[in-house]
């Protein structure tokens, strides 16, 4: 705790902060002053981190980020006293701390300033350990674990479920192994196919259609039409429908350099599903999204409308297991329609953006995700 309060950070990517991303971590830190907690945006180039020979790890600030903004220093003059405390504590040991002092600029503004507020000099040394958690807004999957591995902090979501989630392929293996353990909750999935690897200076081009049998087999086994997918990607804009073998041959060409998979093609879904957003252990909101044109594709980024939905109790059940199984925190559960129930598990979203199940739900999502990050301290802090 700092200054007697929780206090955490947001990680986000630096080099996706549009207003596309920049306004969640926005909505989070709005939901944070109202629980009065700490919140402090932080890009993943803000955080330098040094691994050492004899295996210790340093994780720092970067001097770019605003402390006193955002609450964690009361005035300029902490930073100069911890500075001048760290580097007395620290003389015997400048070598390995050489890299982290170096990587930051001399001189760092303090923004919020109409009363112009001094320069402050040399790195922030804010010792990220007295964080009490980390709301990980970002894929950066190698900053996240080392973090997690050298910090005390609870972190949500947990990156190993981050990082299962960002490949299409880990979730649903994750999935498929929960449906072997647990065969009284099983899942509803689609078949779902690998494509083989290639390397990026080889790729399927080089080769003539005969050399690529293994398309040939992906069709006889799902049949035609099938959906063929990057395992990396967002807001539906790497999915592809093969109608035919020349398809499906052209667009695995035109990505070959991505880790692909092939699923099923669910015709009664086209253009339509639900997306479940679920916090901690409960359902806070459902939204049903329709394609406005012939895309067989629902996603509001291409063109799709949503309307507040009411999912069933299996649909919540679906949802909430699905979390369970990733171990996830808060996560966007995607369903296609089967028998007019969307109870078939097509995507899940470790980061789902919650603008428009807020805005056509009523909802605030991030509100209901620091609700929980707040209710989950608490309980820590009293078990």
């Amino acid at each position: 705790m700092i200054n007697g309060k929780y206090a955490g950070i947001v990680i986000y990517n630096t080099f996706l902060n549009t207003k596309k991303y920049s306004e969640h971590v926005d909505w989070l830190l709005d939901a944070a002053k109202r629980h009065d907690i700490l919140l402090m945006p932080v890009g993943n180039s803000d955080i330098i981190s040094v691994i050492n020979p004899d295996g210790e790890v340093k994780c720092a600030l970067s001097s770019a980020v605003n402390l006193l903004k955002y609450g964690f220093i009361e005035s300029p003059d902490e930073l100069q006293d911890e500075y001048a405390a760290i580097n007395k504590i620290d003389e015997d040991s400048q070598n390995s701390e050489s890299l982290i002092e170096d990587s930051y600029d001399s001189e760092s503004l303090i923004e919020d300033s109409q009363d112009s507020e001094s320069l402050i000099k040399d790195s922030h040394h804010f010792n990220i350990d007295l964080l009490d958690f980390i709301i990980y807004w970002d894929k950066d999957i190698r900053l996240g674990k080392l973090l997690e591995e050298s910090l005390d902090a609870k972190f949500f979501n947990a990156i190993d479920s981050v990082a299962i989630c960002d490949d299409k392929y880990e979730t649903y293996l994750k999935l498929s192994k929960w449906n072997k353990e647990n065969p009284d909750k099983k899942l509803n999935l689609i078949k779902t196919i690998l494509v083989p690897m290639t390397y990026e200076n080889i790729g399927f081009s080089k080769f003539d259609d005969n050399s690529l049998d293994f398309i040939k087999k992906i069709g006889d086994t799902l049949s035609y039409p099938f959906i063929i997918k990057e395992c990396f990607g967002s807001f539906g804009a790497q999915v592809y429908k093969a109608d035919n073998e020349k398809e499906a041959v052209n667009i695995i060409k035109a990505h070959e350099r991505h880790p692909l998979i092939c699923q099923e093609y669910i015709e009664e879904s086209k253009g339509e599903d639900v997306r479940i957003q679920v916090v901690g252990d409960r359902v806070v909101c459902a939204m049903h999204r329709k394609a406005n044109n012939d895309d067989f594709r629902a996603n509001i980024t291409n063109g799709g409308t949503a309307y507040n939905y009411e999912p069933s109790e299996k649909e919540k059940e679906i949802a909430l297991n699905v979390t369970k199984a990733l171990g996830l925190t808060f996560t966007g559960v995607d369903l296609l329609f089967s028998d007019k129930k969307a109870e078939i598990v097509c995507e899940v979203n470790s980061n789902a953006h919650f603008k428009n199940i807020s805005e056509c739900t009523g909802i605030n999502v991030a509100e209901e995700i620091i609700s929980y990050i707040c209710d989950c301290l608490v309980n820590s802090k009293h078990s």
